[in-house]
């Protein structure tokens, strides 16, 4: 139940009207990454109960991540054309995790369909299940109304503003 480009959950966002869940981690290089992925993201009920509200889209950068990123010498054609496309994909990961400055894994960020950061979320001892996890989104939804709001908002400001301009 999710992207592993951030591309493609983008446009599902889009057509599905939902907000981009961007989770971020390092499996097998940090405890809490694994622990996430496996209590939460690899629960039976995420898809159901998250992927469903959410495009979700995992970025992982632990070592096995960049070690998919070559292919061994004697590899054949596909082996080397399906590590040119994971470099590519980590390549553009980087780029959005950068720009969130993302500082520690694992890290989940709320943005909306238009691509605004709306919040973070970081795994601690309160959120280390899915029901935990479900319960730290709930807190968050306010806020995430809030948002909504503010760019439905901005958007319709915008639209007047077009409007007077070609009026003019």
């Amino acid at each position: 139940g999710c992207f592993y480009d951030f591309d493609e959950a983008a446009s599902s966002a889009e057509k599905k009207n939902q907000d981009i869940m961007v989770i971020v981690t390092v499996d097998g290089d940090d405890e809490e990454s694994a622990d996430f992925l496996e209590k939460v993201v690899r629960s039976p009920d995420f898809k159901k109960e998250i992927a469903e509200k959410y495009a979700v889209v995992c970025m992982d950068f632990s070592q096995k991540s960049y070690e998919a990123t070559v292919a061994a010498e004697d590899a054949d054609d596909a082996a080397k054309k399906l590590a040119e496309e994971k470099a590519l994909l980590l390549q553009k990961n980087t780029r959005i995790a950068t720009a969130l400055n993302i500082s520690e894994t694992p890290v989940i960020y709320i943005l909306s369909k238009e691509k605004y950061l709306i919040t973070g979320l970081f795994y601690d001892d309160e959120n280390r299940s899915l029901e935990g996890f479900k319960n730290l989104l709930a807190e968050k939804s306010a806020l995430i109304s809030d948002m909504h709001k503010m760019i439905y908002q901005t958007k319709s400001a915008e639209k007047n503003a077009e409007n007077l301009y070609t009026q003019i």
